[in-house]
């Protein structure tokens, strides 16, 4: 028992490096869509067993229109907060505000039209359908917006809380309504149980109690990211739903309820994995956003990834559609079977794609991606109506996978420019799972047009097994022979998933450390500035110091660094491990409760640009770059900061000339400074030998007698 509570512990953690937080985030993420999934299959198949295709092109056209009202209203307010690297809790109650307003207004506007859209598609039932389920529009605007916060801090166990909650109700509600009313009122019934109950938990899963607020500069601020989200929103819109719209117009609400099953099944796990996808890596994408070696590793294993479970799925799909719908969904089903073939390499496809919007929103460059969907879209105009028309439902699909064959190979070739990578490792990455499905699904239609016949679903059960094992040998073959690495993926994922997070920078702290929270309570320091930040580990212990004196929201911490702006020159000159991110620092020190200023980039700019708008300091830990011109430089600025009482500590005091502090303290005029070399000293084994370092403490000479000791 307690080496499970031990890995769910670990699964919960918010420590860890990026990628550690990213894949245990991908875990909950998907862990939730397959759930979520779970219940909804479970719940399709039962309901298609009792409902007709008809009932389901009703409830279809009611969400249709729902999608069409919120999609061209898009505000991409969420994507915005989420990108934004500074504190976003002074926008949230205005975003909460207009959310609110925005779907007060489209409840009215879907009411008062939901006849027209009856007559439109000339199915006078949905009419009723439409109105009862726009209330979901109202109790989803006024969930609580602090919800936010679990996709951008990568928290998403707590999104899986608050969103199965409404999945659970969902699935009873509609399967308890269906048995008893045997009509397509069920799924209406359960979509807006399960809102209502979003809408509560959203309260009780997250502390933030958000007001009414009118800030219309925010909301300017808001909509500048926003207006690219919406517009892309709305091209996604007309992609995924344009075809929903035509085969309803033209087709008739069965052959859209034919449609849309054959998309929902077809495009399950490819939908799943997209939400994945979309949700974790647009929040870490925009932590690493300035580092482009990082954000090009970060990529080419998320595409690996997307290739190396997407192509076989969709292979999956492809082969076993004609048997899953006999045995699943009845025989009334099987007109839908070719267009779900076709729409099992969209979905492939599709998943491949989502890689790259993430990316381009995260660097800001969502335009990006509103054009190549734009583009899309035209392609799309051109082909589904001819195709249609001469191949009904099936015409369809084929348009659609069209399209993507084309622009989502685009999308990731101009990611792959935007991060400086070359194209054969990315083909390589593509090209190993696609002839492994290719082997993969030979071998399942082998084996069941000429081994097994009249299948049933112990068979269907085995062939599944087949093509996973045909699969992962295959991969494990290509491991072997031309270095795809699967078997380094699947563990790696693993390992971050299970493996105990380690701590990011040093956990034990050398002795000499505790002058400076020794200094800092017994002078009462209130500002304090510290050169060298790296990760805030000392900076949180110095404030939590001052806070024994102080309160915490008249602390105020300046702190200087490079933060992810150092480079592998840097690394090896100042013999510092990989830096950590400017946003992930800053977040931290943010939980102290102290005023809070960060400056990235090397002092010898940053000091001179900001010296004449930073007050005089209390106290001031020098402990940045290691060469002679950066201390010097840092002492001169330094100095222009202190009072009488100021105290300031130098680090990097060693036994040697050539680096460190030592040239420069011994420079440091005695005459008006006192200067004191503190134990104890510290030794580090070098390959030269051993390298001696203490603290330097310096006072000016007024205020000897009360800083000597």
């Amino acid at each position: 028992m307690n080496k499970y509570r031990k890995v769910f512990n670990n699964l919960k953690s918010t420590e860890g490096t990026l990628s550690q937080k990213v894949v245990r985030s991908g875990f909950w993420v998907f862990f939730l869509r397959m759930i979520n999934r779970g219940f909804s299959f479970i719940r399709l198949i039962i309901l298609a067993r009792i409902l007709s295709p008809s009932d389901f092109g009703l409830m279809g056209i009611a969400l249709l229109t729902i999608s069409i009202l919120e999609t061209f209203t898009q505000t991409g307010f969420q994507s915005a907060l989420i990108q934004k690297k500074e504190d976003i809790q002074p926008y949230l109650d205005t975003a909460w505000t207009f959310l609110i307003l925005r779907g007060i207004i489209l409840f009215i506007i879907l009411y008062l039209i939901a006849p027209f859209v009856a007559f439109f598609f000339d199915t006078p039932k949905a009419g009723p359908i439409i109105r009862a389920i726009g209330v979901v529009l109202i109790f989803n605007a006024l969930t609580n917006i602090g919800i936010i916060y679990f996709q951008k801090e990568l928290t998403f166990y707590k999104e899986f809380i608050y969103q199965f909650s409404g999945t659970i109700v969902n699935f009873i509600v509609a399967l308890v309504a269906v048995l008893i009313l045997k009509n397509v009122w069920a799924l209406v019934y359960g979509t807006i149980a399960g809102s209502i109950v979003g809408f509560i938990v959203s309260y009780f899963v997250h502390p933030y109690r958000p007001k009414i607020s009118f800030d219309f500069v925010k909301t300017k601020e808001l909509f500048g990211f926003g207006k690219w989200i919406m517009s892309s929103s709305i091209l996604v819109f007309l992609l995924t739903h344009g075809d929903d719209i035509f085969v309803g117009k033209f087709l008739g609400a069965t052959a859209l309820g034919f449609y849309q099953l054959a998309y929902r099944i077809s495009n399950m796990p490819a939908t799943e994995y997209s939400h994945v996808i979309a949700a974790v890596t647009f929040p870490a994408y925009s932590k690493i956003q300035d580092n482009f070696p990082k954000l090009r590793d970060t990529y080419l294993k998320v595409l690996q990834l997307t290739a190396f479970l997407s192509i076989p799925i969709a292979g999956g799909i492809f082969i076993l559609a004609p048997d899953f719908t006999r045995i699943f969904l009845g025989m009334k089903w099987m007109p839908m079977v070719p267009a779900m073939q076709v729409l099992a390499l969209y979905g492939m496809l599709r998943a491949i794609g989502a890689t790259t919007g993430a990316l381009f929103m995260a660097i800001g460059k969502p335009e990006i991606s509103t054009k190549i969907k734009f583009s899309q879209l035209i392609l799309l105009v051109i082909l589904i109506y001819p195709l249609t028309v001469r191949w009904g439902i099936l015409g369809t699909s084929i348009a659609v996978t069209a399209y993507a064959l084309v622009f989502n190979f685009f999308a990731v070739f101009k990611v792959l420019n935007l991060v400086q990578s070359d194209y054969k490792k990315p083909v390589k990455l593509v090209i190993y799972p696609l002839i492994s499905t290719l082997i993969m699904t030979l071998t399942i239609f082998t084996l069941r047009n000429y081994v097994f016949q009249n299948i049933d679903i112990i068979d269907f059960l085995f062939f599944v097994l087949i093509g996973i094992s045909v699969y992962l040998a295959l991969v494990y073959l290509f491991d072997t022979f031309f270095d795809y690495k699967g078997k380094k993926l699947i563990q790696e994922q693993f390992i971050n998933i299970f493996q105990k997070p380690k701590k990011h920078f040093y956990t034990k702290e050398a002795k000499r450390y505790e002058h400076l929270y020794k200094i800092i309570k017994k002078n009462k320091c209130r500002r304090i500035m510290e050169i060298g930040v790296w990760n805030g580990n000392h900076a949180i212990k110095m404030i939590e110091e001052a806070k024994k004196t102080w309160k915490s929201e008249d602390i105020e911490y300046y702190g200087f660094d490079l933060f992810e702006d150092l480079n592998e020159k840097m690394l090896k000159e100042e013999f510092s491990k990989k830096p950590p991110l400017l946003i992930e620092v800053k977040e931290k020190l943010k939980k102290t409760g102290a005023i809070i200023n960060l400056y990235k980039g090397n002092t010898l700019k940053t000091l001179p640009e900001v010296i004449h708008k930073i007050p005089n300091m209390d106290f001031i830990f020098i402990d940045g770059g290691h060469s002679l011109k950066t201390i010097c430089n840092d002492w001169k600025y330094s100095m222009q900061l202190m009072h009488n009482k100021t105290v300031v500590i130098f680090d990097d005091y060693y036994n040697r000339e050539d680096i460190g502090c030592k040239k420069i303290v011994e420079s440091i005029n005695k005459k008006v400074f006192y200067v004191k070399v503190l134990e104890p000293t510290e030794e580090f084994k070098k390959d030269w030998g051993i390298l001696h370092i203490n603290f330097v403490k310096v006072v000016k000479k007024t205020e000897i007698d009360s800083n000597i000791n």
